[in-house]
Parts: C-alpha cells; sequence; structure tokens
C-alpha cells in the first residue's frame, strides 16, 4: 500500500515526457494488479494512482484515449 502512494505522489511530480514515455507500462500493470489482488483497500489504491495518471493533465490524452479504448475491446472479448 504505501508502495502505491509513494507511485501516485510521483506520478504527480514527474515530467509529462516521462509519464507519455511510460504510462502505458504503467497503466496495464496497475490494471492487472487491480484485477488480480484479493484485497479491497489495495485495489481501491491501484485505483486511485490509475485514476492520476488518467487524468493527469501531464499526459498525452491521445494515449489515454488509446489505453481505454484497449480496455474496451479487452471487455468485449
Amino acid at each position: 500500500m504505501q508502495l502505491l502512494e509513494i507511485l501516485k505522489t510521483l506520478l504527480e511530480k514527474f515530467p509529462g515526457n516521462i509519464l507519455d514515455l511510460y504510462c502505458e507500462l504503467l497503466f496495464f500493470t496497475l490494471l492487472l494488479r487491480a484485477v488480480n489482488d484479493d484485497n479491497t483497500n489495495c485495489r481501491v489504491m491501484v485505483q486511485k494512482v490509475m485514476a492520476a495518471l488518467v487524468f493527469s493533465p501531464k499526459v498525452n490524452q491521445a494515449k489515454i484515449k488509446t489505453l481505454l479504448g484497449t480496455v474496451l475491446k479487452m471487455g468485449s472479448l
């Protein structure tokens, strides 16, 4: 849980070019944790970190739309 809090803080402080570079990796890694973790508190914190990433004004919104589109396609499988 503390690591997730640190990650959320880092996402808020990283420059936009770094977030753009790693947003896909972070997003899908967090998504897997959100889906597979048994601890409700951990899932909630993961969702907060994902929201910080998705709603960050530093991240290219075209990348976010692509990520969310991929998730929607995965859900229809």
